[in-house]
């Protein structure tokens, strides 16, 4: 083979090599922002059913416009008193704490997944539905 030729090769083996690694780092990219995208579903997910749990009359077995009869020292009878039937959801997603927010129609709910690499508090607003975020969702 000719010098040219040789030179031609390593250098497509360069830009091939440049190439997948490109490639393999948009995926990793996009493999973490779907990670969090999920984080964010559960939340909403959790604020949609805590937010009809509060507007749901007593007798029907909902909170009656009030979060201040949540227990939120157990987490899973909040998740229950919240309408919240698996505290883990369909993902790897979880509530790890409920706490109660600053007035009785405020919750505070934190989140945090099982490979224990995000975390984030949120605050659901019972009488508007409205969802803040207390501590950003962030690595741990």
């Amino acid at each position: 083979m000719g010098q040219q030729q040789l030179l031609l090769i390593a250098l497509s083996v360069l830009i091939v090599g440049a190439a997948v690694a490109v490639g393999v780092n948009m995926f990793n990219q996009g493999a973490e922002e779907a990670e969090l995208d999920k984080f964010y579903q559960h939340a909403s997910f959790l604020a949609t059913n805590a937010t009809a749990a509060y507007k749901k009359p007593t007798t029907m077995g909902g909170l009656g416009n009030d979060f201040s009869t949540v227990p939120t020292g157990d987490v899973e009878q909040a998740c229950s008193a919240l309408g919240i039937k698996d505290s883990t959801g369909q993902s790897n997603v979880y509530v790890s704490n409920v706490e109660a927010g600053d007035t009785d129609n405020e919750i505070k709910i934190t989140l945090s997944d099982t490979l224990e690499q995000y975390t984030g508090t949120f605050i659901v607003d019972g009488e508007t539905g409205d969802i803040s975020w207390d501590t950003r969702v962030s690595e741990q």
